[in-house]
């Protein structure tokens, strides 16, 4: 039997990268970017958020209570 790290090197050895090739946002899904995607905004332009969402602790099935707010550009402080 050989380690683990062999036989992934073992692996990896008989791939390789297939050439980058253009495809519709909705061919997209799925798929891997050839090169790292920068947006030319940010988004929103300016530190503002009407509601974002809630957050809850894993397992939580409720009654759920409000015990803070995150404003944007202020974090919860709890």
């Amino acid at each position: 039997m050989i380690s683990l790290e062999a036989a992934q090197s073992r692996l990896l050895a008989l791939v390789r990268p297939l050439p980058a090739e253009t495809a519709s946002l909705a061919e997209a899904s799925g798929r891997w970017a050839a090169e790292d995607v920068v947006s030319k905004r940010t988004q929103p332009a300016r530190p503002l958020s009407a509601m974002d969402g809630y957050a809850m602790a894993g397992g939580s099935v409720g009654p759920w209570r409000v015990i803070g707010e995150s404003a944007a550009g202020r974090p919860f402080g709890r």
